[in-house]
């Protein structure tokens, strides 16, 4: 992602949190900046895989925990807070600290929730090849170890 790409990416976002913000009528101006903060050094450490891969991990985490009624687990130590940091006026008005879905969840905080976290989802960007290579090992030892287990299957 170019530098041009992440300004964009950034300014998108930004306007995008002030607009869930006012959905959900909770346009508090110091956990707004704290969120584009959060974001902004995310995006800048990790790249777009952060919006691309995190993000949409937790829009599916929140989708499993509403569909299912279940706790939300966003692959946080177990025992943890699991509501991220990122936007987390908005999480807390859907789940509480052991992430149980409220009584009465924020059904705008949910929306809002969604289209933040989905947004670069279906963004297609090229892989960094360390990944790739890392996919690719992990591919090929699976099939090693199934190609050991049928012929050991096989000789007994």
């Amino acid at each position: 992602m170019t530098n041009a790409e992440k300004a964009f990416s950034l300014r998108l976002y930004k306007c995008l949190l002030q607009d869930a913000a006012d959905m959900c009528n909770c346009s508090n101006a110091t956990k707004l900046a704290q969120d584009y903060l959060v974001l902004k050094s995310r995006l800048l450490n990790e790249g777009h895989c952060f919006l691309t891969e995190t993000l949409p991990s937790w829009g599916k985490a929140l989708d499993r925990a509403l569909s299912s009624g279940s706790s939300l687990d966003t692959g946080v130590k177990p025992g943890s807070d699991q509501r991220p940091h990122f936007m987390r006026s908005f999480w807390s008005e859907v789940f509480d600290d052991d992430g149980q879905l409220l009584p009465d969840p924020s059904i705008a905080c949910v929306r809002a929730l969604r289209q933040v976290l989905y947004l670069y989802y279906k963004y297609r960007l090229p892989y960094a090849q360390t990944k790739v290579d890392k996919t690719l090992n992990a591919f090929i030892q699976v099939e090693e170890e199934l190609a050991v287990k049928s012929d050991d299957d096989f000789n007994d």
